[in-house]
């Protein structure tokens, strides 16, 4: 059946997006690949198969690894292909979804760690077909499952049901007949369409995704800032074929914290696995997949081969802690080390135990911004304060205005930090910069300062090991100081530096004078918001948010309020303060998935917490005043 549906659904020119129930075994993956491999031979090269799967306890890597090696002689080369893809790719199964690109452009696995009915709720795409393979879960059979598959259904939307129970097989068909889709049984399935003819809604129509940007061989953008924010944004829109201008104020790239020697790479762990988890750890995976190759062939510097996460007090132990209980916190993700194992990692005595995360680790975020901008559809002008943007009337497209020049793009990405404040204003960003100092230390000055075998964050965060243009340091920091906007270092944050490292690390550093050869210090402003996650996305039309929402009552049914509208074309992404490396390649992600229409695979359950609009909706919904 799924054969024909696809052979019908190529002749749509759209997307595809498949629900299926269970990954738990060698079947369920072999319909993936069979699927894959069947989309891609009948497909147009625009259109994308979103492959979504809601398991407790999905396949195991080693699981999958095992028919890999032996070769499976079923496996046609493609198949072989996108199996690698699924193993190289395949995330640490931790509660919540999990993205998977198998194929860029054509093939994504949508992975939901968890029960179906819980997680259902935060899909937020039309689904166009149902594989529910629920014989022995009847307990999934119910009217949240059928009103959910309404909700997601479309004209047209189908799907087949594989029948266990016979107890249950009235009920069922009860419940799917209530909820408009026709029901025909075929021995021990059902299978039937959605009847009714509608299109997709989303179920926070202020929080819609914006439109789909039509693109051509000549599309344009244009991108406010050179840091890493901005230079992944140019960077993932490079790679689908945009020509990118990026305009930095500064002579160079990397000036504020991304031209750090060093920052750490590691999740956010919370006790209950709380939104701001889940957004991070999607980030953290979409790092890892971002930079392990380029790590891998030398194209940029850093260690993603370990990191101790010291527990500095008690709350941090606690929530540690807890975390590996009621979580579930898989050994490849990050286990528990005494304080004589974390000594043993670093190489230098602690008295803290600790979590350790054997993929994270550190890397220059310099040299990410410049292998970024490398890319050939990417020009760089420096030393461009922008003045002003503007949307060109009748054409669609953004007019941004610097001292002495005035470039024009189809697609504009703000990306500019906490120092860009009239124009955060303009765009209504809670943007503030928080200035951090971290010390840096050359190792051939300071030869009695030992190595760490692994990078450390306690209070702050240590790293070793870090070889740039032939000379070796240490870095360690980095203090918090605000509303302080002097870009001048002082020797009370060098202390505040040396205090940190020394708590954790008794003996490591010898001095925290400012003045110790081979001793410096780099200031960088980060970009935070009041609940300290980022603003990912595009701006909305605020005339359009204010007349539809803001001046109208709160109390209303979802279905009363229009979808948002935006800005077109306007993106953002800011905001991403001190765990920026866990997420501005996130948002070049979801920004690119917006420009092409794709962001709804997405979980609601993080999206709308990195929404721009989010703090003007949530005073709205609460009944607040702006």
């Amino acid at each position: 059946m799924l054969k024909t549906v696809v052979e019908q659904f190529a002749k749509t020119n759209g997307d595809f997006n498949l629900v299926q129930t269970r990954f738990a075994d060698d079947l369920a993956v072999q319909t993936l690949l069979n699927l894959a491999e069947q989309w891609l031979a009948v497909t147009a090269a625009h259109q994308t198969l979103c492959f979504v799967v809601f398991e407790p306890v999905p396949i195991s890597k080693q699981a999958l690894t095992a028919p890999a090696e032996q070769e499976v002689a079923s496996h046609s080369l493609i198949q072989k292909t996108l199996l690698k893809a699924l193993i190289e790719t395949y995330p640490f199964l931790l509660p919540g979804q999990h993205l998977l690109t198998l194929v860029p452009g054509r093939v994504k696995v949508s992975l939901w760690v968890g029960d179906l009915l819980p997680n259902l709720p935060f899909l937020d795409a039309p689904v166009h077909f149902w594989h529910l393979n629920l014989a022995e879960s009847s307990d999934y059979y119910s009217p949240t499952l059928f009103n959910q598959m309404a909700r997601l259904g479309v004209a047209g939307t189908q799907y087949i049901c594989n029948l266990g129970q016979d107890e249950l097989q009235q009920e069922i068909q009860q419940g799917l007949s209530k909820s408009g889709f026709s029901v025909n049984k075929q021995l021990t399935t059902l299978a039937g369409h959605y009847q009714h003819l509608r299109a997709f809604s989303s179920k926070k129509p202020w929080y819609a995704s914006p439109l789909a940007i039509e693109q051509s061989n000549d599309s344009t953008a244009c991108v406010i800032g050179a840091g890493l924010a901005g230079a992944a944004a140019a960077f993932k829109l490079a790679e689908a074929g945009w020509q990118v201008t990026v305009l930095e104020a500064e002579p160079s790239a990397a000036t504020q914290a991304s031209g750090n020697l060093a920052g750490a790479i590691h999740p956010l762990v919370t006790a209950d696995w709380n939104i701001r988890s889940q957004f991070y750890h999607a980030g953290y995976e979409t790092t890892l997949a971002w930079l392990s190759g380029w790590l891998k062939a030398g194209e940029i510097v850093g260690n993603l081969d370990g990191l101790m996460q010291l527990t500095m007090d008690d709350k941090m132990q606690h929530r540690l802690t807890s975390a590996i209980e009621r979580v579930g916190l898989p050994k490849d993700f990050g286990y528990w080390c005494s304080a004589v194992q974390a000594s043993q990692k670093i190489g230098i005595k602690t008295q803290f135990e600790g979590m350790f995360f054997p993929k994270a680790g550190w890397v220059n975020p310099k040299s990410i911004v410049e292998r970024c901008l490398q890319h050939p559809n990417i020009k760089v002008v420096y030393q461009q304060t922008v003045e002003s943007i503007q949307q060109v009337d009748g054409t669609g497209s953004w007019q941004v205005v610097s001292q002495n020049t005035q470039y024009e793009s189809q697609i504009l990405v703000v990306a500019s930090g906490g120092l860009s404040q009239a124009l955060n204003k303009k765009l209504n960003l809670p943007v503030r910069p928080t200035k951090g100092q971290v010390t840096q230390i050359e190792t051939a000055e300071n030869p009695s300062i030992q190595t760490l075998k692994t990078t450390v964050t306690h209070q702050g965060y240590s790293v070793s090991g870090i070889n740039l243009q032939g000379k070796n340091y240490h870095v360690s920091g980095a203090t918090f100081e605000a509303p302080d906007l002097s870009p001048m270092a002082s020797t009370a944050s060098y202390q505040a530096n040396f205090d940190m490292a020394s708590r954790a690390l008794p003996g490591w550093l010898p001095s925290a004078e400012c003045d110790v050869p081979g001793y410096s210090a780099k200031v960088g402003f980060r970009p935070t918001t009041p609940d300290h996650l980022p603003l990912i996305g595009a701006v909305v039309d605020a005339d359009f948010a204010n007349k539809h929402y803001y001046i109208q009552s709160h109390t209303h049914s979802a279905f009363r309020y229009p979808a948002q509208q935006y800005q077109r074309g306007l993106f953002v992404s800011n905001g991403h303060g001190a765990r920026g490396l866990m997420s501005v390649f996130l948002a070049a992600d979801v920004i690119l998935e917006q420009v092409q229409g794709r962001a709804t695979n997405y979980s609601l359950s993080w999206l709308q917490a990195v929404h721009p609009e989010r703090f003007k909706v949530r005073n709205w919904r609460n009944a607040k005043t702006f």
